[in-house]
């Protein structure tokens, strides 16, 4: 199974998976929309993740100026899945990805960049899919997370 998980924004965090074969980095923060698409094509997933945008209203009221780069990240995504219906299309938000795979569990599987964060949330959004979405999986990266014994 061949997986890309994508964290869309201004710098789009990219990670792959195939079988026990991993690849992360970032596109951006210059506009990156082929870039993006010839990504999807050469890594010929049978699955694609990608994080939801979610609005957040109150983000302007802190000063965070709204920003929908993400918006038409997800475009390119989605049209590039209109393109290959044969793949399997995953939304998930923000939070269940970051929820559980925090730093130190990255840290801990050898998948934490340092200085690359939209790698790394696209590297969780992958393990994420890989250990609740697909159950086979689970108990694979659970192991690794456990101390040695």
């Amino acid at each position: 199974m061949r997986v890309i998980a994508l964290d869309p924004g201004g710098t789009t965090g990219v990670s792959t998976y195939d079988g026990d074969v991993w690849g992360h980095y970032q596109l951006g923060p210059t506009e990156h929309h082929r870039e993006l698409y010839h990504a999807l094509d050469a890594t010929e997933p049978d699955v694609v993740v990608y994080e939801r945008f979610q609005y957040q209203r109150r983000e302007l009221t802190r000063g965070v100026a709204l920003n929908l780069d993400a918006v038409e990240y997800i475009g390119v995504v989605k049209f590039w899945h209109a393109l290959h219906l044969n793949v399997d299309l995953v939304c998930q938000t923000p939070h269940q990805a970051k929820k559980f795979w925090d730093d130190d569990k990255l840290k801990t599987l050898g998948l934490y960049i340092t200085g690359a964060p939209h790698a790394n949330d696209a590297t969780r959004h992958l393990l994420y899919y890989v250990t609740f979405n697909r159950g086979t999986e689970r108990d694979l990266w659970m192991k690794r997370l456990a101390p040695p014994s």
